[in-house]
């Protein structure tokens, strides 16, 4: 199944044939920015990094470089700002420009993460990964191999422990609140988070560390709108949180596969198994597109 265009702010980048230049397209599916760009990523905050003579800048939405294309590295832009790389030789040094292109934290840092529920993941030259706030000062001192963003008061870190690097979550306070124990770890959203265990295999945790949807996947991704893509048996689907409006009651999980040959999957899930032809986008259990091959 081809893959399909990343939507954000309404926009999508998109490349026509391989090594060619890079537009935008609206959800219409008409040319909204021709293509003229090396490289492009999503926008965010009204702006998105792209790539012009081998140096990344940003434009608006109308298309025009809004921020010179000076930098050897740009993210997207969260919570005001964006993490960048001024280029020193073949090394950068990372720090977060404001939308003018302002420097808000000077390019000191060798790895710059970005901005979550008003704290960001960095790594100083020589150190282990720490927390900035909006004006640069730490928050959390360095102690972490890795780092990922904040998401609903959490955030994954990966850390030493006896069985070696395993990824657990802290709050704010810096206090592990999941001890580590996965292999790879992704921010919570809307409740949940995707993890995978020591076995390779992927599930979703909830705040309170306890594994809500099993470890079996062979990839996950997060949800977002109630919808997260998942990988079995080497093929893609989606599980979908299905709310229920009964007192008290959970969400309860149901698969749907979108790709590939149609499957159910009785063997892994006890719920309701939806099976539908490859290739289709859905939401609340309807087909809302199919693909054709274009």
């Amino acid at each position: 199944m081809p893959e399909r265009p990343r939507f954000s702010d309404g926009l999508a980048a998109v490349q026509i044939k391989k090594a060619d230049k890079v537009g935008f397209i609206d959800e219409s599916g008409a040319v909204a920015i021709p293509a003229q760009f090396d490289l492009a990523d999503p926008f965010s905050e009204g702006m998105a990094p792209v790539m012009k003579d081998h140096k990344w800048g940003y434009i608006d939405k109308t298309g025009k470089l809004v921020i010179p294309a000076v930098f050897g590295v740009s993210e997207r832009f969260s919570e005001g700002a964006a993490g960048v790389a001024v280029m020193r030789g073949s090394s950068g040094l990372y720090g977060y420009i404001n939308p003018t292109g302002g420097f808000v934290v000077s390019p000191k840092l060798e790895a710059a993460m970005p901005f979550s529920e008003g704290l960001a993941a960095v790594r100083a030259f020589g150190e282990l990964y720490s927390y900035i706030d909006s004006t640069g000062k730490t928050v959390i001192p360095p102690q972490f191999a890795t780092a990922g963003e904040f998401g609903e008061g959490l955030a994954p870190v990966e850390m030493q422990v006896s069985e070696g690097m395993r990824w657990g979550y802290i709050n704010k306070d810096a206090k592990i609140t999941i001890s580590p124990r996965f292999t790879k770890a992704f921010p919570f959203t809307e409740g949940m988070a995707a993890v995978q265990t020591p076995d390779g295999k992927w599930g979703y945790l909830n705040p309170q560390g306890t594994l809500v949807i099993p470890a079996k996947f062979q990839h996950a991704a997060n949800f977002t709108g109630g919808l997260a893509q998942i990988e079995v048996n080497d093929q893609l689907g989606v599980y979908r949180q299905e709310r229920k409006s009964t007192f008290g009651s959970r969400n309860k999980p149901v698969l749907f596969l979108v790709s590939g040959a149609a499957l159910t999957l009785p063997q892994l899930f006890d719920d309701r198994q939806v099976a539908i032809a490859p290739g289709c986008l859905l939401r609340d259990d309807q087909i809302l597109e199919a693909d054709h091959g274009h």
